[in-house]
């Protein structure tokens, strides 16, 4: 009889341990049910890449009926997705009134809903995975167009960009279709740097194709297109437009000025002016002075100049009327500018 006694006082005595430990857990604090809990999420938006993970810092802020903090109070944080750094443990508040966890979700999760609560008041806030925006880029090559066999030549992708991260990877693949004999076509180029310099001894057309990459391994791609010239064209410039009055002699004699025309990589050598019946060749000479006749509706006047081509030859670089054609790199290019002479008053 008396060891039946001793052990359901036993029992007893572990039962009401049990009640006591349990009461023990939430013995902190508790919100009353009048109290506000603000809840928000720095960032609301997690960005982050295929098999990533992000976080987000998750702040309640308790108040009293009358709006004053509560330092002190045990909140308890959860989440529909993803895990709290709390592990559902009690985060008490500081004397500010505030308590934080932090939120980890993967890529793969949508959006979590945060709940925090104390006793009968809660409060929650949602945080979404936001789509990670790709870089763009963008080529560009100087000089500009083309460039001489045997110049440098700079390809650079320091206009492209990333507006929520950083790009961390230049791919340049260049196909030509006339390749130097020690390059590999297409050539490919990795590189962690913005430009890469090349020269071509051969004359070739070049596709140009930049991959860049950022720091979320997302890709964009531009593409331009370049020439590599034994010799690169001339600028004709023929002046603005001209006006004479008629003198003693019958006719308006006009100066004719190509002397802004210019070549950008050797120099020009010819000069040809052609209007009317005209059709006037200066070697080495810019200017050209002409007595034109009365035209009130003016009078359309062609520069043609010609430049060294690649200067390997006497007949590139002095030419006359007759080996003017005999320089097979040769290069030319046409202005106009128009001349007025009124009759004499």
């Amino acid at each position: 009889m008396n060891k039946r006694l001793s052990i359901s006082l036993l029992a007893l005595a572990l039962a009401v341990f049990g009640l006591l430990t349990l009461g023990c857990e939430d013995s902190e604090p508790t919100a009353k049910a009048t109290w506000v809990l603000e809840v928000t999420a720095n960032p609301a938006t997690i960005n982050a890449g295929p098999g990533e993970t992000g976080q987000a810092t998750v702040t309640a802020v308790l108040f009293d009926e009358n709006g004053r903090l509560q330092p002190g109070v045990g909140l308890r944080f959860s989440t529909t997705a993803g895990s709290m750094a709390s592990a559902g443990n009690v985060v008490e508040t500081d004397q500010r009134g505030e308590a934080r966890d932090t939120l980890t979700l993967a890529a793969s999760d949508t959006e979590a809903e945060v709940k925090v609560k104390s006793g009968a008041v809660e409060g929650k806030v949602t945080v979404r995975i936001g789509d990670l925006a790709a870089p763009t880029a963008s080529i560009s090559i100087n000089p500009s167009g083309a460039a001489r066999v045997g110049s440098g030549v700079t390809f650079s992708g320091a206009s492209s960009e990333d507006f929520d991260g950083e790009i961390v990877k230049y791919v340049w693949t260049i196909l030509s279709n006339n390749p130097d004999p020690t390059k590999d076509n297409p050539e490919v180029i990795e590189t962690t740097n913005q430009a890469i310099i090349r020269t071509y001894a051969n004359t070739q057309h070049l596709d140009v194709g930049l991959t860049v990459e950022d720091n979320d391994g997302l890709r964009d791609t531009s593409s331009d297109q370049y020439d590599i010239f034994a010799n690169l064209q001339p600028v004709a410039d023929a002046g603005p437009a001209l006006d004479g009055d008629v003198g003693l002699s019958g006719k308006c004699t006009v100066r004719l000025n190509g002397c802004s025309s210019s070549d950008p990589d050797g120099r020009l050598v010819a000069y040809r002016w052609t209007f009317q019946t005209i059709n006037e060749t200066r070697f080495n000479t810019c200017i050209f002075d002409w007595p034109f006749e009365v035209n009130e509706n003016g009078t359309l006047v062609t520069l043609t100049v010609f430049d060294n081509g690649d200067g390997s030859t006497p007949e590139c670089n002095t030419p006359n009327i007759g080996t003017l054609d005999d320089c097979p790199t040769r290069k030319t290019d046409e202005d106009t500018t128009t001349v007025i002479c009124r009759p004499a008053q």
